[in-house]
């Protein structure tokens, strides 16, 4: 009799575990969460709501400067998902083995513009004006646009006039709030962020920077690498490349 209880409740124990174990790997699988540049940020927040009306799979989402958000994933952050605004930070985070190589996609190529909420820009050249005092791009050290921008000023050969004009962001979305606030006369920013804003916006000529193109990874960490990798899915898919287009990627 002794040895028949103790059989139940081994056979209860061991159902009660996997049970557990089950239900733990479906609450992981149902929730990611996904890091990317702050250029994303518009694009990635209705690519979100659309993959989750879609899978019924919930999305959180984490923006910074593509570096910063490098920096965190080395560091251990909990992301699934990593979307930088270049093609680099992934590659490196893969030689350093934490992403899964197979998952790794450039998704689309994003654009720089000037954009000024107040003042009638019409070319770079126009910078060097006595009146354009304050000039935003994000750091360069971190931020891949504001690499671009740096670019494009020193190949317009305009960077020694205009470089005591330039207050630097963190990211992106830090510098195109600089400009909505006033504390600065244009803003070097993504055409993604330049959706419905006012004021005059110049796309820069593209031979003036290195593309930027952005990537996609899965974090092999990541305890949800099922979901992880359809949410990269739909982001290639034509559906999550129509949203993209929407926000000016290419």
């Amino acid at each position: 009799m002794k040895k028949q209880i103790a059989f139940i409740l081994l056979c209860y124990s061991i159902f009660v575990f996997t049970n557990c174990n089950s239900n733990n790997s479906q609450n992981e699988e149902n929730q990611i969460t996904v890091a990317a540049s702050s250029s994303l940020s518009k694009a990635f927040d209705e690519l979100a709501k659309a993959f989750t009306a879609k899978t019924k799979i919930n999305l959180t989402t984490s923006y910074d400067a593509t570096a910063n958000l490098q920096k965190q994933i080395e560091n251990g952050a909990p992301f699934d998902v990593f979307a930088s605004a270049d093609a680099e930070a992934i590659v490196k985070l893969r030689k350093n083995g934490f992403t899964i190589r197979e998952s790794e996609k450039i998704f689309a190529r994003g654009s720089l513009v000037l954009w000024s909420p107040s003042l009638q820009i019409k070319n770079l050249e126009e910078l060097t004006n006595p009146n354009i005092t304050r000039i935003a791009i994000a750091n360069p050290e971190i931020a891949p646009y504001g690499r671009a921008a740096i670019e494009a000023l020193k190949k317009k050969n305009l960077y020694e006039q205009v470089k005591d004009k330039l207050i630097f962001g963190q990211n992106v979305t830090q510098v195109k709030q600089y400009a909505e606030t006033g504390n600065v006369d244009v803003a070097f920013i993504p055409l993604s962020l330049a959706k419905d804003v006012k004021g005059t916006v110049i796309e820069i000529d593209a031979s003036l920077y290195e593309p930027l193109d952005n990537s996609i990874a899965v974090i092999k960490e990541s305890k949800a690498q099922t979901s992880a990798q359809r949410f990269v899915d739909f982001v290639m898919s034509e559906e999550g490349q129509a949203i993209l287009r929407k926000y000016g990627y290419k």
